[in-house]
């Protein structure tokens, strides 16, 4: 079967073509499925990895999480029999590739989906204040869309100026394509977004002028900026957003809406991040 994908991101130590095929070779002889549906369905896995910036290693992607997220989120168009047949095919996969779930567990902290912490935010903006000229307004707005709205690298690469609207309440982001929603923008980050803010411009907010969006747009222009101090991973910082709201309170019907997705287990990773409470204040809340 001939598969054509994306180039993996430089961080990768395979290409895309390379890692599906030799998860497919590896698995092929200990799972009860064909190597064409098997290919098959790494195709479609390995191209979303991509778009999200997941390392091309077995242990990064064959979770449980990426999965389920890749599931739920990458093969929408699908009926739920064909979802859960592919979502069966990568468990097995994973299963055999990453052997027993605890062994895989252990790698946890090195998960591509932590959420930054204060000083790691600092840097950040250092990287973004450090870029030449040209580099520093986009690298701003990577972050003010990735820390301020949750926004994933492909929807930062598509969002346009007339996508950005400001009143009296704040800032807010339309996500036009996917899954298709309007998001508050946090206003600690808003700043940068308010000064295009009201545009009619049909024109991308990321390096204006361009006529469509290449594949890991959002990788490449972080790759070839200035790194002195790191640069940002869109998936940490969405993970810092949803965290954050998990923190302060915002009510789960409210986050749902806003990150776009459709249920409250995809925010269950997340609890193990989630501030202490003190007892006294978690047991007046839990009265009131």
């Amino acid at each position: 079967m001939s598969i054509t994908l994306p180039a993996a991101p430089a961080t990768s130590p395979v290409s895309s073509s390379t890692f599906v095929a030799a998860s497919v070779a590896q698995a092929l002889a200990h799972v009860p499925y064909r190597e064409v549906d098997l290919l098959r369905v790494m195709e479609k896995f390995a191209f979303w990895c991509v778009q999200h910036e997941l390392l091309l290693e077995n242990r990064t992607v064959f979770t449980e999480a990426v999965i389920a997220d890749f599931v739920r989120d990458g093969v929408r168009g699908l009926k739920d029999a064909s979802r859960a047949n592919m979502r069966a095919q990568l468990r097995r996969m994973a299963e055999v590739l990453n052997g027993p779930a605890p062994q895989a567990e252990k790698l946890a902290p090195a998960d591509p989906q932590r959420p930054y912490l204060k000083d790691e935010i600092s840097s950040l903006r250092s990287w973004a204040t450090s870029q030449k000229v040209h580099h520093r307004r986009d690298a701003r707005l990577i972050l003010a869309l990735g820390f301020g709205a949750g926004l994933s690298a492909a929807e930062i690469g598509e969002i346009r100026e007339s996508d950005v609207t400001a009143d009296q309440g704040g800032v807010t982001v339309r996500v036009r394509a996917g899954r298709i929603r309007s998001v508050p923008v946090r206003r600690v980050w808003a700043a940068r977004l308010e000064e295009v803010a009201g545009s009619s411009s049909d024109e991308y907010l990321v390096r204006p002028g361009r006529t469509s969006t290449p594949k890991n747009f959002i990788s490449n222009i972080v790759a070839r900026g200035k790194l002195s101090t790191g640069g940002p991973n869109t998936q940490r910082m969405r993970a810092t957003w949803l965290l954050h709201h998990m923190n302060q309170g915002t009510p789960l019907l409210a986050l749902l809406e806003a990150s776009g997705l459709d249920s409250l287990e995809a925010l269950t990773r997340y609890v193990r991040f989630l501030n202490p409470i003190d007892l006294a204040v978690s047991q007046e809340m839990l009265r009131n």
